[in-house]
């Protein structure tokens, strides 16, 4: 089976497309293709970056990252190969009012359970040009519309910047994800948010010892 994988970036994504190999021969890479892009999203030039990718079983893969929209804005992006080939991309979908006009967005991290059941986090720009954390999911192939991370009153500081910069799933609907906020007394906090059955959990602190 020819499966397709991303290896690298050159002003856009790059896929290869190794060759049938013996499970002691080492892998034969193929050569590299620009990743496809839905017609009228992207910026006239191109311009894009894979950031990372996960593959569930052989030829079954998902890449996000982030490609430069119409505006000249980076937006996040969801791309999978089923059986090795590749989809178009996929911009990530928001509720309306939730985003920037802008469609400021970038997902950084992505988990597959199975072959279309995946996790992903990133970061985005509110309606308020505010920097939150966001986290999409996948089920039998199908993303869900981004959720902005939530925290209780108090936490974040007035003017919130939080990240989600990895995740991990260690079956369907149960995945952790990490990253960083900046607090109410000013300082960068660390935080994990858990889904159990895919139903995301509170925000937790990590408490690092003196």
């Amino acid at each position: 089976m020819r499966s397709a994988i991303v290896v690298g970036v050159i002003g856009w994504a790059i896929l290869a497309v190794p060759s049938p190999s013996s499970a002691t021969a080492e892998p034969v890479w193929g050569d590299g293709t620009a990743a496809d892009v839905v017609d009228g999203v992207h910026f006239s030039t191109g311009g894009g970056e894979v950031k990372s990718m996960a593959c569930s079983s052989p030829g079954n893969c998902t890449a996000v990252g982030e490609f430069t929209n119409g505006g000249t804005y980076p937006q996040a992006f969801t791309m999978t190969s089923t059986d090795g080939v590749w989809s178009q991309v996929r911009p990530v979908e928001f509720a309306s009012g939730v985003r920037s006009p802008s469609n400021e967005s970038e997902l950084l991290s992505v988990s597959c359970a199975s072959p279309g059941a995946c996790a992903a986090v990133g970061v985005f720009q509110d309606i308020n040009d505010r920097t939150q954390a966001f986290i999409t999911a996948s089920t039998n192939g199908a993303w869900t519309q981004a959720a902005p991370v939530v925290f209780p009153g108090g936490v974040l500081f007035t003017i919130p910047r939080v990240r989600l910069t990895s995740v991990a799933c260690a079956s369907v609907g149960n995945c952790t994800a990490v990253g960083v906020y900046w607090s109410a007394d000013g300082s960068d906090k660390a935080y994990t948010v858990t889904s159990t059955a895919g139903v995301c959990g509170a925000q937790a602190t990590v408490v690092v010892p003196d």
